[in-house]
């Protein structure tokens, strides 16, 4: 995975963006967006990675 930070890195630099100490880099997501519309309240539970919820107000 550092090669993959590092390519990260020189790819941002060519084009004005130079990343800091404490800046974060997100790799990917575990699953695909799904949208939530007007819920309030949503609820994960994963076997895997374990459970979260948020509350929108």
């Amino acid at each position: 995975m550092l090669s993959e930070v590092e390519w990260l890195v020189k790819e941002q630099d060519k084009i004005g963006n130079i990343l800091k100490k404490g800046n974060l880099i997100l790799t990917g997501a575990y699953g695909l967006p799904i949208p939530i519309n007007d819920k309030k309240f949503i609820e994960v539970t994963s076997s895997l990675f374990g459970n979260v919820s948020a509350l929108f107000q």
